[in-house]
């Protein structure tokens, strides 16, 4: 289910409708539960919209998710969407690795050593068909 834009999915609403998912909710349950419209719902669970502190507050409690972590989240997605730009130039950091920096601390040590590897066997071959293609 992913969104059809350039943007990555969001965390935040990535964990929302994980939670949903695990827990076999439906949004009409949660806002029905939440008190807030289905389509907000639906619009915080795609990404569309960052939920209000005081919506997200419930969300989590209906969902049973740590609040501050969520905030957190929700805080930096927001700061993301407004100075996504500023901030790469500022950082001078790639906003493409954005959905990797995000899940890097979820990641056992094994499991990044196992990524940083194999992004350095996919550039190997990716400079070798390059060198390839210009013989």
């Amino acid at each position: 289910m992913r969104k059809s834009s350039a943007q990555p999915e969001s965390l935040l609403a990535q964990r929302l409708r994980e939670s949903m998912e695990a827990q076999d909710l439906s949004l009409r349950e949660v806002a029905d539960t939440v008190g807030i419209t289905y389509e907000h719902v639906r619009k915080a669970v795609n990404g569309e919209v960052i939920p209000s502190k005081l919506a997200l507050k419930a969300i989590c409690s209906a969902l049973n998710l740590p609040f501050e972590e969520l905030y957190k989240l929700s805080k930096r997605q927001s700061v993301r969407n407004k100075y996504a730009d500023v901030l790469s130039e500022l950082t001078g950091k790639n906003p493409e690795l954005q959905p990797i920096e995000d899940i890097w601390d979820d990641l056992t040590p094994g499991h990044k050593e196992d990524l940083v590897n194999l992004t350095k066997t996919w550039a190997a071959l990716d400079r070798a068909r390059k060198e390839v293609a210009h013989e």
